[in-house]
């Protein structure tokens, strides 16, 4: 069951995301690519945060998208698979 509090959390790193999008749409737009793609990157990982805060999940403190992706692709499968068996 997600608490208040996470919910809070997951708020909170997407607030955090949109503010490291905006910086990246603006760096791209003057053409600092570099800043664009690293500003870019810390809005997923965010992001990718925030989703598994709602899916019950406490995030890890890793900047590693794959693996963060993974946690995400583990949590859909098992619910997947779960209403395949009819369980859900």
């Amino acid at each position: 069951m997600i608490n208040s509090m996470s919910l809070d959390a997951a708020e909170d790193f997407m607030r955090r995301a949109e503010e490291y999008m905006v910086v990246a749409r603006v760096s791209f737009e003057r053409s600092f690519y570099n800043a664009a793609a690293v500003n870019a990157e810390i809005a997923a990982q965010l992001s990718i945060k925030a989703l598994l805060i709602k899916l019950g999940i406490e995030p890890p403190r890793t900047h590693n998208i794959r693996s963060l992706l993974g946690l995400v692709a583990n949590q859909l499968g098992g619910v997947m698979l779960a209403r395949r068996l009819g369980h859900s």
